[in-house]
């Protein structure tokens, strides 16, 4: 009976790598904020107008890392009430920015994810 041996020359390599891609995403700060202010322009872009005050708290964290909305009444708006009549539902603008950019989002931080991989990837 023969007996195979299977072994990967340059294991070290490799897990070096992948240690140098994790410590690339802890510092990719930069595209996070990218891909958050993307979102951003996208949710004021979508939100109802009536005074200004939902669209002028539509805010992307410093760390990039949420995007959030600190009007009282945004839930409301974005959701809607059992009190609005079924005419007057809510309007959506978080929820569609966030499907509106998905593609555009990931295509920044992927690339930048690409860009500082290392070599040997």
């Amino acid at each position: 009976m023969a007996f195979t041996s299977v072994g990967a020359i340059g294991i070290g390599r490799v897990i070096a790598n992948f240690k140098q891609i994790a410590k690339n995403i802890e510092k990719d700060d930069d595209s996070i904020k990218k891909a958050a202010q993307i979102f951003e322009r996208e949710a004021k872009r979508l939100s109802p107008v009536d005074t200004g005050f939902l669209r002028t708290n539509i805010k992307s964290s410093s760390k990039g890392d949420k995007v959030i909305s600190n009007a009282a009444y945004s839930a409301a708006q974005e959701y809607g009430t059992s009190k609005m009549s079924a005419a007057n539902k809510g309007k959506g603008y978080m929820r569609p920015a966030a499907k509106k950019t998905k593609t555009k989002m990931l295509k920044v931080y992927g690339k930048s994810l690409w860009e500082n991989a290392g070599e040997g990837v």
